[in-house]
């Protein structure tokens, strides 16, 4: 009735009025539904692939800071070792300086009164000689410092600087998962809106057609009663049923209950007596 242009009725004006704002406000709620499902579909996908990015990054970075790891290890063994010989050089000069001390000290000495002066003398050379022996060694160990300290922190410059980019990335990845996170659910929770909208609307369509299609049920313009005519035999049908019905609950309240009740006992008692004197007979054979 509301889409057959030529058919004239006095409620159809206003419904079809009311039918085509409900109609345009429940596509305006269908489109705004797709465009959420589009944008929570853009967003899932967005964080979908910076979560792919930032998995590539930190496995790129986590390499790096591996090899960085495995290039120092060496050179911090080296560095060790060169500390320890630096340290026994140091050592075994300040002993020499000592031994010289005191070498020097007992010449002047009571004692070195009555010692061997050259031979004192001669001690004191060859101890100075050692130290100057020793002495030698701490240019080479000092350019050998130098040559792996430059190595040693160009290595942990490049270890810093992973580490600040790996950090840098932990932050971006959190933000970015806090700011999908809240993205999907203002998302959700607008369309959880729009589809309530939408299905107020739907509900409000159906009790309008509900009241339309009853009003012109009553009324039977003549436009309709073709249409009508499945409606009629239906209700034809329903009142043939209920008619029915009527007839069976008089029939069953006509019924005497107290009657039919013996009646059943007395069957009961009678088909008990049948079998108990057939068992009688079938124990006697």
């Amino acid at each position: 009735a509301v889409s057959a242009e030529d058919l004239e009725h006095p409620a159809l004006g206003k419904a079809r009025e009311e039918l085509a704002e409900i109609e345009d406000e429940r596509s305006q709620h269908a489109a705004q539904v797709q465009a959420a499902d589009s944008e929570l579909m853009r967003v899932r996908t967005d964080r979908a692939e910076a979560a792919a990015a930032y998995a590539t990054a930190v496995a790129r970075l986590d390499a790096e800071l591996a090899d960085v790891a495995k290039k120092l290890e060496p050179l911090e063994k080296e560095v060790a070792s060169i500390g320890k010989r630096a340290t026994e050089l140091r050592e075994s000069l300040a002993r020499l300086d000592q031994q010289i001390a005191e070498a020097q000290t007992s010449l002047h000495s009571v004692k070195g009164q009555k010692l061997d002066r050259d031979g004192v003398h001669a001690e004191i050379a060859t101890l100075k000689a050692d130290r100057v022996a020793v002495q030698r060694d701490e240019p080479v160990i000092a350019s050998e410092l130098d040559a792996i300290n430059p190595r040693i922190a160009a290595l942990e410059a490049r270890r810093s600087d992973a580490k600040k980019r790996r950090a840098e990335l932990d932050s971006e990845e959190i933000s970015d998962k806090k700011r999908a996170e809240e993205l999907m659910t203002a998302i959700g929770a607008k369309r959880v809106v729009v589809d309530r909208a939408s299905n107020d609307a739907e509900a409000l369509r159906d009790k309008l057609m509900t009241a339309l299609g009853e009003q012109l049920y009553v009324d039977r313009p003549d436009d309709l009663r073709y249409e009508l005519a499945p409606i009629d035999a239906i209700d034809v049908e329903l009142g043939t049923v209920d008619r029915r019905i009527m007839e069976l609950r008089e029939i069953l309240g006509s019924v005497d209950r107290w009657k039919l009740a013996r009646g059943l006992a007395v069957i009961v008692v009678t088909l008990a007596a049948v079998g108990s004197f057939t068992w009688w007979v079938l124990a006697n054979i």
